[in-house]
């Protein structure tokens, strides 16, 4: 029981900081940079406050996109354990909406979205991946996650 709860500990304190940086870095769009990525599939998993069940939560450090076009092919999903839905966005680092979802039910993918602007090729670092959650009786606003990641378009 201490080394969960030292757990969320860490994790809160992770998340925090990633969210204060995430807000120093964001302002004006950087240009696209080189084509090396460091994209990587990772999850995080957290307990929302005053709810019962744990969230999982699919992360990411990237995202490839196509070059030129506003359609896109993804693999945003809600895992079928989560007993809440999410609704998923994804910024630039200048606070520009590059997309967001209706409520995704669990067990539900998103693979074919359309984003609102093209991107040029390159790499944009430092946008931001935004997962907010929803219980399914009330769709009251729960806890979510904000990720720092960067979108390789090539």
């Amino acid at each position: 029981m201490v080394y969960i709860l030292l757990l969320l500990i860490i994790v809160i304190i992770l998340m925090l900081l990633l969210f204060k940086c995430c807000s120093s870095n964001r302002g004006t769009e950087p240009p696209p940079s080189d084509t090396t990525s460091t994209t990587e599939n990772k999850t995080l998993d957290f307990i929302p406050s005053g709810e019962e069940g744990r969230i999982t939560i699919p992360g990411y450090a990237g995202i490839y996109f196509k070059a030129g076009t506003t359609q896109q092919t993804v693999d945003f999903h809600n895992p079928e354990t989560n007993d809440c839905y999410f609704k998923i966005s994804l910024y630039l680092s200048n606070d520009f909406l590059l997309y967001e979802s209706d409520l995704i039910k669990p067990g539900e993918r998103l693979t074919d979205i359309t984003i609102n602007q093209e991107l040029q090729k390159g790499i944009y670092k430092n946008c931001l991946l935004v997962y907010q959650c929803y219980s399914l009786d009330s769709q009251k606003q729960l806890n979510g996650s904000t990720q720092n990641i960067e979108i390789n378009s090539r």
